[in-house]
């Protein structure tokens, strides 16, 4: 009858056992280590529980409270999700989301003894497919508006009954435009053409359903409770097509202070703009995926917005904005381009070339952290030898052996360091 908290000052692992009372209060976050139950209040104070391909079972008289966007279920795994004991007839709202938002779904049952599992998937699912007339006809699911190409944006809800034969109605709440996309492609829409739709396993068929508020403070709900569950997938749809990219970007520059890049971007007005992905590149060819910035909604007003990249490589580093709108279309701009110096100073390999041993040296601003691996690698990019190292702020020497390794040319990399650290070649004889 107890209750067991985690208040770690860094990441933890969740046991994989059943608990009576849960609390999670480190902002950290919590990753699951196996299968587990809550059977009492599991209490969200700080942080996310991340499932990844786990699942957190909710017992039939147990609760959550204290959901939030920075502090949920986050089930962004393709194989994770977040369980519900239903007990009688009742509704339980799943907190799920993907570590960033929240994305809660209700589920009210018609009897009990059944229990439904469910996961938010932030991506759209990869067809958008819709059946004939009565099914949005001339009209799409959350992601797709007859032209976009990209699969992988939208959303939608896998939800799946694992025991019992309980029917359930589908309820989502908003109080923002830009949380299920309600906002159409206007500056003044309406929930017309709004319903919650299922996939058949080839198509998405309208699930008749009841918008209530307006745009921005409302809410839908299942005019009846569903009965097939076997196909898994359900979303927001719209029957009238209303669907396009809200943004008009005036400026994206960036600058490049104290070894960080600041990045910063101005919009004159954007519809239904939900979040700007941001994007580095060495080459303009290869992309990674920095991190993300909440949109504006729907605004006529000017609107700023930044961003810190706090690991720039050393040189050029292209930047690229992305806008995803609400019911998941993109669009991508021009890249920039920022200069970075490294955050290394005085870097030096001797011997070099070697045939036994080498010192590496050098200067730096700060310290690197725990679990730095220097990699010797061949020109293939084949790993040829680890070695664990420690890199403090200042000066830094440490000796590699080599005898073991065959004559040719290597490349010597860190890995696991906060800042980024240049490659340097050295050349075993």
């Amino acid at each position: 009858t107890g209750t067991v908290t985690y208040d770690g000052g860094s990441s933890q692992t969740m046991s994989g056992v059943d608990y009576h009372n849960l609390t999670i209060n480190n902002s950290n976050g919590i990753n699951m280590g196996g299968n587990a139950s809550v059977s009492g209040t599991l209490t969200l104070s700080s942080g996310d529980i991340t499932t990844s391909s786990n699942t957190l079972t909710i017992g039939t008289s147990g609760t959550i409270s204290g959901a939030s966007s920075d502090k949920h279920i986050n089930v962004s795994d393709d194989a994770g999700y977040l369980a519900k004991e239903f007990g009688s007839a009742s509704a339980f709202t799943f907190p799920v989301g993907n570590g960033a938002i929240l994305r809660p779904i209700r589920l009210t049952t018609s009897a009990g003894s059944t229990t439904f599992k469910l996961r938010y998937d932030d991506n759209r699912y990869a067809s958008g497919a819709v059946g004939s007339s009565g099914h949005f006809s001339g009209g799409h699911i959350s992601g797709y508006d007859g032209s976009n190409a990209d699969v992988t944006k939208g959303y939608y809800y896998d939800i799946r009954k694992t025991n019992g034969s309980a029917n359930a109605y589908l309820y989502v709440n908003w109080t923002s435009e830009g949380e299920f996309g309600t906002g159409g492609n206007t500056f003044s829409p309406d929930l017309n053409g709004i319903q919650w739709g299922a996939w058949t396993g080839s198509q998405w068929n309208v699930l008749a359903s009841t918008a209530s508020g307006s745009t921005s403070t409302g809410n839908i709900t299942t005019d009846a409770a569903v009965s097939d569950f076997s196909n898994f997938y359900f979303t927001l749809g719209s029957t009238d097509g209303e669907n396009n990219l809200p943004i008009d970007l005036l400026s994206f520059n960036g600058e490049c202070v104290n070894n960080q890049t600041q990045l910063e971007f101005v919009v004159a007005s954007q519809v239904n703009n939900e979040y700007f992905t941001i994007e580095r590149s060495k080459n303009i060819f290869e992309w990674e995926v920095l991190g993300f910035v909440n949109g504006g909604g729907t605004t006529n007003e000017e609107v700023a917005y930044s961003f810190t990249d706090i690991s720039p490589t050393s040189g050029d580093n292209y930047y690229r904005l992305t806008q995803t709108d609400i019911d998941g279309t993109s669009k991508s701009f021009s890249p920039i381009v920022v200069a970075c110096e490294s955050r290394v100073d005085d870097y030096k390999i001797y011997p070099n070339p070697t045939n036994n041993t080498a010192t590496i040296e050098f200067n730096l601003e700060y310290h690197q952290g725990n679990n730095i691996q220097l990699n010797i690698k061949d020109l293939n990019g084949s790993n040829k030898k680890s070695i664990p190292v420690i890199l403090s702020r200042g000066y830094n020497q440490f000796t590699i052996d080599m005898k073991e390794l065959p004559k040719g040319f290597y490349i010597i990399e860190f890995t696991g360091t906060k800042n980024h650290i240049p490659e340097k070649k050295i050349v075993k004889i």
